[in-house]
């Protein structure tokens, strides 16, 4: 499969040869193709890329914020063809919250389950979950107005987790107004000034919606109980920022190069906030 030979072949300089290779790959269905795999496989790729799961995350989470576009063009697999209700959550237009009204519910619980269940599991929150299970719950979610996930498998509640920041927001839970500006304080990010860091960080939460602030807020007082653990979970504070922080700050149709510069931002974004929580005003 040419496909896989170009995956096995990464073991070197990954962002300019994966560069290469989505250049070369003009063909978008290629291109998807390319990305579904290395989401796919992506347990498998981890010793392929050095034993470091930031390549397929960052992959992955290429081909999601982009696939609405470049799918878009087939005709194949659009986000807005909502005639075939087969399960996907991204062909029920319904499932997706326009504008946040208080911390989302299946957040809250999802975190319940995961800090009583999931806080010695290994590779919580990087192995994936069932995915049908994970839209199932999700859609009956907004269906219903809540769901049961109390007996649901850990992998799929931190599944649901995830997923919901990046599908069944309207965007980014930092907002798109805001995407650059909270880029920026890490852009400028002078380690040695920690004060004026944080200074700046604030400024740019204030301008956070209510309720956009509240749920991140959970988010990282989450993240930093479960970095904590990380002699059991295998997942400490640099695995949980690379797992989370691409499905928290995003924006849709960046180049592959530029995507993935933001991207390393937006880990480094969530890992500070994850270790100055207490100290931001929320």
């Amino acid at each position: 499969d040419k496909v896989a030979l170009y995956v096995y072949l990464i073991n070197f300089n990954r962002k300019c040869l994966l560069q290469y290779f989505f250049e070369e790959l003009e063909n978008v269905n290629k291109k998807i193709i390319l990305s579904k795999y290395i989401l796919a496989n992506k347990g498998k790729m981890e010793w392929v890329i050095g034993g470091s799961i930031v390549l397929s995350a960052s992959l992955a989470g290429y081909y999601f914020y982009n696939r609405k576009g470049e799918e878009g063009e087939n005709g194949s697999d659009n986000k807005n063809n909502n005639n075939n209700n087969d399960g996907n959550i991204n062909n029920y237009k319904q499932d997706v919250i326009e504008k946040l009204e208080g911390v989302p519910k299946i957040i809250t619980d999802s975190i319940e389950i995961l800090l009583r269940d999931g806080i010695e599991t290994e590779g919580i929150m990087r192995i994936s979950g069932t995915d049908v299970r994970i839209k199932e719950l999700i859609h009956e979610y907004f269906e219903n107005g809540s769901v049961d996930i109390s007996n649901e498998d850990i992998h799929d509640v931190a599944g649901i987790f995830k997923r919901f920041f990046l599908f069944c927001l309207k965007g980014s839970i930092f907002t798109l107004e805001l995407y650059e500006d909270f880029l920026d304080v890490e852009r400028n990010n002078d380690i040695e000034d920690e004060e004026n860091y944080l200074q700046e960080l604030q400024t740019v939460i204030n301008k956070l919606p209510k309720w956009n602030r509240e749920t991140i807020h959970e988010v990282v007082k989450f993240f930093s109980i479960l970095k904590d653990h990380e002699e059991k979970t295998k997942m400490g504070i640099k695995n949980l920022s690379i797992v989370i922080g691409p499905t928290l700050i995003w924006k849709e149709n960046l180049p592959l190069d530029r995507y993935l510069d933001d991207n390393q931002l937006s880990c480094n974004l969530v890992t500070n906030m994850i270790i100055y929580h207490d100290r931001i005003e929320w």
